[in-house]
């Protein structure tokens, strides 16, 4: 009875709004005023009321049609099972109600279709406590049910969990949770509106499950179990092809609710696979999204899928290498959701929750649109990700060294919407980005745009903010960041990779010696790859790509120029003129080859002369008189070395050149592998996409283009109508509150509460700690905060990690923070794709920014000593070189608002004659901005107006210590202020 009681309100729900809600519309609106509204003088004359009612009227016309239109797009979809679901321009609007109201309705008409060419069959109903399936009925040819299953669905019966709903069990049952509606097709008697929620205890009717009820199905690169005798079948399922070829293609028939994407994930373990069934079986299927129930596939056989296990084995991945300074995750067995077995993995968390994290989205990408895995290309060229070809493995190939660009024909949006998978995708994705390039040159230069950043901040005007960083800069920033902390661990010298070389290696990690340039080439199985260059005098290197040629000098132009490492000078051609950006004193570049060759001729002819009395240039460089003159110089040159080897050892030069004609190169290199004295590795090269987001990310760091800060307002950001009120109109100086320090001993916050400004900490968590990963943990905390209705593919490709790694530590850090007081989850489930926190998780972050909302000159005192009480240190002070890297940006806007808060609030206290408190507010933005010149103005200005002349000294200083020892010159304005506090008053000046 409650069935039929709902189905007729829905029936009667549609009647009402459909024809019900037109003839209400024509009976009680008034479009007929139209004609009485009086246009010329609609803005001179009040309104009677005709306008109001013609408004509304054309309102709601407008929502009955979307209405309409939002009912027309369900009910298609209900009459399809979802192959064919339009979305018409606002019918999202009514959506939810229209799909409750559809799907009310259809329990009241047989909308099921039998499967082309075979009978209708009564579905059989298959419970998992019995652990056997229903034997299937013969076909319409006769085949017995072995060789050929029946294309009816079966039915599981699922007891509802508390937490269940029909997206999270479609994500379980099919693997995508827009099929929630064939839950509600077979459960019309249950499942009153989808609406609803579900009630615990309920038993529902799962019709074709992918897998075994309560456990999710296979995430893409997960490994498969064989743990028995399954208790419902898969949906395709493998019949006899006289076509097929043993060994290379199996013969795979389609049944009700399959998809490329699944039999790709069943048969070659990798939904993403699924373009490889499309080419093979293009002939047959004209819309890889279009296959009918019936339907016999070609499959490539297992082994030639990129993996070396065979159809009966379950598919094993390697342990993935180590990225972006991250522990790899452990690899997921024994369940078909891709979570592992053991708790440590889980962490505690339920075999399902990895599995809802990833959203929708991510897998819509996977629909046949032609994408594929990355192909080889040449040397410098963009990478194109198309459709991968038949039969072309994935597995262990790098991806050449192009660079993937949204919108320039490079990688689609579809490919970015897609999470990086496991550890090999996470590889690719580098490699795409910024090319093989090597860990030690991408720490040299992580460490330059430190520096010159530093040096931006430190001029950086108050209430401007440092020039932003394009796209394609903060991608190439966080991949150098993640290449420069998987750097394998070093081998002591004379083993390993740093010995079987041949002469001349060495390794940097030993002491600085004077007769020693290590550089680093490439790596190998064994380890590091080294070569002394100036023990060889001459390095010959062959390629047939001069775009490889200019990328390895360009690597060890950057190394050298570390400054760090041994002392050394490089000459270089015109094709490294880009490295000028890098302002390092070690490079020089010569505008064409010949005046590098006659520099060359000159060094040998000078340093030659220059040797006397059997001394040698080793000698000469242990020489605190002669070092500098005798540095070794490291030329990379285009055209062979017309000097021997032992020729320039003996002076101290060495050179990096083309084999002379016929003579045989020392390393061979080419695009993927390259060879030292017969010892193969891969190369480590500085190519077109590296070099392009390193002059990006260089011009960036050195411009001085500040941008208007978001926390700074200035008077024409305001109103007309307001007039903003000058200092001093403040209260007297004792009333003005002090400078209050940071509380340790403050209560903690009793809901989560993250604190970033200064070393990262989540408090007020409401579930146990994580035995590990913790540091990540509150990375990923940050990440949503900052990144809010984020995606898991924006999660990866910006933090680096693989998808297996986000959802575990995703897991684990939604089992810390816990549940509010009404049991719901500080972490929801991301089932509509989009993750979030609860409102209540916050930052102080955002705090500090609420606190400064209408501009750090606008806000009272009382809020800028509140947003200092917030500062405990440096922004991020625990996170380690190369960590956090996706935060670079927001790191800096926390330094520089600190700054201009300290700057504001010191010369308000200045102006008041509050000397103490002006000094105790700079002291704390200094925590957060070490050695910035505008706070040590203020702070100076304060000791010296308060008479305290030791500090005035020690600050002077300091001051001027800091800028030799950075190279930098002091602005005129602090030169006026020190002379004013050292001599009295400003020097004089002739105009």
């Amino acid at each position: 009875m409650r069935r039929i009681l709902a189905r007729a309100a829905a029936v009667l729900a549609l009647l009402a709004l459909v024809p019900g809600g037109a003839w209400a519309l024509a009976r009680w609106g008034r479009l007929d005023l139209l004609g009485r509204v009086r246009w010329g003088q609609l803005f001179s004359r009040p309104d009677d009321g005709s306008l109001v009612l013609v408004a509304l009227t054309v309102l709601g016309w407008l929502a009955w049609l979307l209405l309409v239109a939002s009912l027309v797009c369900e009910t298609i979809g209900a009459i399809t099972h979802g192959a064919v679901h339009p979305e018409l321009p606002g019918a999202r609007l009514f959506a939810p109600l229209a799909a409750a109201l559809v799907a009310s309705v259809t329990g009241l008409v047989a909308l099921q279709q039998p499967a082309p060419d075979e009978p209708c069959q009564a579905p059989p109903v298959v419970s998992p406590l019995d652990g056997a399936a229903a034997e299937p009925p013969p076909t319409g040819n006769g085949a017995p049910g072995g060789a050929s299953a029946p294309s009816t669905r079966e039915l599981v019966q699922h007891t509802v969990a508390d937490g269940d709903d029909l997206w999270s069990l479609a994500e379980r049952y099919y693997g995508s949770g827009e099929d929630w509606r064939r839950i509600v097709e077979a459960n019309p008697g249950t499942v009153l509106s989808p609406l609803d929620r579900l009630r615990p205890g309920t038993m529902l009717q799962i019709p074709g499950p992918a897998g075994e009820p309560g456990q999710d199905a296979p995430a893409p690169g997960a490994e498969r179990a064989d743990d028995g005798p399954r208790q419902g079948r898969p949906l395709s399922h493998r019949v006899d092809d006289p076509v097929a070829v043993p060994g290379r293609t199996n013969a795979v028939q389609v049944d009700e609710g399959d998809s490329m994407w699944a039999i790709a994930r069943e048969e070659l373990g990798d939904g993403a696979q699924w373009p490889r069934i499309a080419e093979l079986n293009r002939a047959a299927v004209s819309d890889p999204a279009l296959i009918r129930p019936g339907q016999v596939l070609a499959v490539p056989a297992q082994q030639d899928s990129g993996e070396t296990t065979t159809a009966g084995e379950p598919a094993r991945e390697n342990p993935p290498t180590s990225q972006a300074g991250r522990a790899p995750a452990p690899a997921d067995t024994g369940a078909p959701g891709g979570a592992a077995a053991d708790d440590e993995t889980r962490d505690g968390a339920t075999a399902d929750e990895p599995a809802r994290e990833d959203p929708p989205a991510s897998r819509a990408e996977h629909a046949p649109a032609g994408t594929g895995a990355p192909g080889r290309t040449a040397a410098g060229d963009e990478a194109r990700d198309g459709a991968a070809a038949p039969g072309a493995g994935t597995g262990g190939e790098r991806a050449g060294t192009g660079e993937e660009e949204p919108g320039d024909g490079g990688a689609g949006q579809d490919d970015q919407a897609r999470p990086l998978a496991d550890e090999r995708e996470l590889s690719e994705h580098l490699l795409r980005t910024i090319g093989p390039i090597g860990a030690t040159t991408a720490a040299v230069v992580v460490a330059a745009l430190a520096a010159r950043r530093r040096w931006q901040l430190n001029a950086r005007p108050v209430g401007r903010r440092r020039p932003p960083i394009g796209a394609r800069g903060r991608r190439v920033e966080t991949a150098l960041a993640a290449v420069a902390t998987r750097a394998r661990p070093e081998h002591a010298p004379g083993t390993g990779a740093g010995s079987h070389a041949g002469r001349g290696l060495a390794d940097r990690t030993q002491p600085r010696r004077g007769g020693s340039v290590p550089v680093r080439l490439g790596s190998s199985a064994a380890g590091p790859v080294r070569v002394d260059l100036l023990a060889r005098g001459v390095l010959t290197v062959d390629t047939l790509q001069p775009e490889l040629s200019a990328g390895l000098q360009a690597a060890l132009a950057i190394q050298l120029s570390d400054e760090s490492g041994p002392a050394v000078q490089v000459r270089t051609g015109p094709g490294c003129a880009w490295l000028g950006r890098l302002d390092s004193p070690r490079i020089r570049t010569s505008p064409d080859g010949a005046h590098l060759r006659r520099e060359l001729a000159r060094l040998v002819a000078e340093r030659s002369a220059a040797l006397s009395g059997g001394r040698t240039a080793a000698e000469l460089r242990q020489d605190p008189r002669l070092g500098e003159a005798w540095e070794p110089v490291v030329l990379l040159l285009d055209e062979p070395c017309e000097f021997t080897a032992d020729e320039l050892t003996r002076i101290g030069v060495c050179a990096v050149a083309p084999p002379a004609p016929g003579e045989r190169a020392a390393l061979e290199l080419s695009e993927q592998r390259a060879c030292l004295d017969g010892h193969e590795f891969e190369p480590e090269l500085v190519m077109a996409p590296a070099r392009r987001g390193i002059e990006e990310l260089l011009d960036a760091a050195d411009s001085t283009d500040f941008t208007k800060a978001w926390w700074w307002t200035t008077d024409t950001d305001l109103p007309d109508d307001i007039v903003p009120l000058r200092r001093g109109t403040d209260p007297a100086p004792s009333q003005e509150p002090t400078v209050p320090p940071a509380n340790p001993t403050a209560p903690a916050p009793s809901t989560p509460f993250l604190r970033l400004l200064g070393p990262v900490e989540l408090l007020g968590t409401q579930g146990p700690r994580p035995a590990r990963a913790v540091r990540q943990c509150q990375e990923y905390c940050a990440w949503i905060l900052m990144h809010p209705a984020g995606t898991a593919a924006q999660m990866t490709r910006e933090l680096l990690v693989a998808d297996t790694t986000r959802r575990s530590n995703m897991s684990r850090l939604r089992a810390w923070l816990g549940t509010d007081e009404d049991g719901e989850p500080y972490l929801p489930d991301a089932y509509s794709g989009r993750i979030r926190m609860h409102p209540q998780v916050t930052s102080d972050w955002e705090q500090l920014q609420l606190l400064i909302t209408p501009g750090v000159n606008r806000v009272s005192d009382a809020a800028l000593e509140q947003g200092l009480a917030l500062v405990r240190g440096a922004p991020l002070a625990d996170a380690a070189p190369g960590e956090w890297a996706w935060a670079e940006q927001e790191r800096s806007d926390m330094i520089s608002t600190i700054r201009d808060i300290g700057v504001e609030l010191g010369g308000r206290r200045l102006g008041r004659g509050e000397y103490e408190q002006a000094g105790r507010a700079v002291g704390t933005a200094l925590a957060a901005a070490p050695g910035d010149e505008r706070l040590l103005q203020v702070l100076l200005r304060a000791e010296h107006l308060a008479g305290n002349r030791p500090e005035v000294e020690r600050l002077v200083l300091q001051i001027t210590r800091s800028a030799r020892e950075n190279g930098t010159d002091l602005t005129a304005e602090t030169v006026t202020l020190l002379q004013e506090v050292m001599e009295g008053r400003r020097r004089a000046r002739l105009a």
